[in-house]
């Protein structure tokens, strides 16, 4: 199996070399030739056929390349302008032959050649970076040697590719993306699966709102940790949805609301794009430190991945009694190397003893992170974070009580980087018990090395 991972990575990243469309300089260089030709030979019988020819190759050369409209318009002006260049060499070259003193004019007729480099090594840099920009490939490959003891003391160890990601962006036009990304599942019955695949329409020229479509993270809860394991928030609050998303930015301000089709119903035959969600950040940076911190409204807290998995809420015959809203408050600061990060998530009430049982009630599950880090300019930059999260009435998740963490991640390269983390887990008490399950009030702990490489 390890091996099949590697060659599927590899296979992709072969597939990005080839992908990417090259710029065909003889076919370039043959264009400037005909030109020079046609501006050179005004009497040649052949001028027609000449000019159509230019104009085929250039149309053809463009195609290939997949330049954009927009692009392909500022590259045409740029052939105009170096097409007016060459007929004032030729006037200025006329002019010495008729008799005008040939110092008066080669100082000019240098500049215009120096121009007319100018306009070439931009066209050249314009098509690269359309052709290049067209499609954009990223790829994530982490490698986990781990050991583990667990809340009934057993202790077991492995090595894993943890992580594989491919991602493609396409840039369709000047303001309308789709993206997509693939990801490796633990699950060999369905090895790869694709965890987004969205559009996004973008105001490009003041880039004040978005709108977003398909499948996607909804923005509830930031999630973020300078660790490398998932948070317990993220376990708890994150959310994948086929989902309808409008973003609005306006100096410092952000926000987006968005709909998307429940998982959890209310009703028996529930399928509408009725869910909803928002959110709003706040984000001031100065040159030595930066401040964000935002709120996050679903309407359905049992719409996130980890409630709605439950069993209790996803069979057929069950029917929510009614929509519990769920909230989340993010806080990040930093300050030259100093950094941190605090967030709460959590439901406006409880769920039914039906839903989410909590001794003998209803469950409000929520968590809490704090988290500190120190980015040292070591000869690799290197990040030390120690962390603390918490959760409540979340036992029927899986979830532990507390957790302590401490590791630190360095850069070996611009591509690769190398980290160790440990954490401590606190179960639950004994007396605490959600569906005929209680907790154990017993420690675990979990020590990683992991290896990133980014393609």
């Amino acid at each position: 199996m390890l091996f099949f991972n590697f060659v599927f990575s590899a296979l992709f990243f072969s597939f990005h070399l080839v992908a990417q469309p090259k710029i065909d300089v003889d076919q370039n260089r043959r264009i400037e030739r005909l030109e020079k030709h046609l501006l050179n030979d005004k009497e040649n019988s052949d001028l027609i056929m000449l000019k159509k020819e230019v104009e085929l190759i250039k149309k053809s050369s463009l195609s290939k390349q997949g330049v954009d409209e927009s692009s392909s318009k500022e590259i045409q002006s740029i052939d105009e302008k170096i097409e007016k260049s060459y007929q004032q060499i030729q006037s200025l070259n006329k002019a010495i032959k008729g008799g005008v003193e040939a110092s008066l004019l080669t100082g000019r007729i240098k500049e215009i050649e120096n121009s007319i480099e100018e306009l070439k090594s931009k066209k050249i840099a314009l098509l690269k970076h359309s052709s290049e920009s067209l499609f954009s490939f990223e790829g994530l490959l982490e490698i986990d040697a781990i050991q583990t003891k667990s809340f009934d003391k057993s202790i077991t160890s492995n090595m894993d590719i943890s992580t594989l990601e491919l991602g493609v962006e396409a840039n369709l036009h000047s303001n309308l993306k789709a993206n997509i990304l693939i990801e490796k599942q633990s699950n060999p019955a369905n090895l790869l699966e694709i965890t987004e695949a969205f559009a996004t329409y973008s105001d490009t020229n003041q880039h004040l709102f978005h709108l977003k479509a398909g499948k996607m993270i909804l923005p509830f809860g930031k999630l973020e940790t300078n660790l490398f394991s998932d948070s317990l928030g993220k376990s708890l609050a994150e959310s994948h949805k086929d989902a309808l998303l409008l973003g609005l930015n306006w100096e410092g301000f952000s926000s987006s609301a968005y709909l998307f089709q429940s998982k959890t119903k209310k009703e028996k035959k529930d399928d509408r794009l009725r869910s909803l969600g928002f959110d709003l950040s706040y984000e001031l940076s100065k040159e030595n430190w930066s401040f964000q911190t935002s709120f996050n409204y679903l309407a359905n807290y049992a719409e996130t991945d980890g409630i709605s998995s439950l069993a209790t809420l996803t069979t057929p015959t069950n029917i929510l009694s009614k929509e519990i809203p769920g909230y989340a408050f993010n806080t990040h600061l930093t300050y030259e190397r100093f950094s941190f990060i605090f967030e709460h998530i959590t439901s406006s009430k409880k769920f039914l003893e039906s839903e989410i049982s909590w001794n003998n009630t209803g469950a409000k599950p929520s968590s809490t992170q704090f988290e500190f880090s120190y980015t040292h300019p070591f000869k690799y930059q290197t990040i030390f974070t120690l962390g603390y999260q918490a959760t409540k009435e979340s036992l029927s998740l899986a979830l532990p009580k507390n957790r302590v963490l401490f590791g630190f991640q360095t850069s070996l390269s611009e591509r690769i980087s190398f980290g160790i983390e440990h954490f401590s887990d606190k179960d639950y008490a004994r007396t605490d018990c959600s569906a005929g399950t209680c907790g154990t009030d017993e420690k675990a702990y979990t020590t990683t090395a992991r290896l990133s490489l980014t393609l």
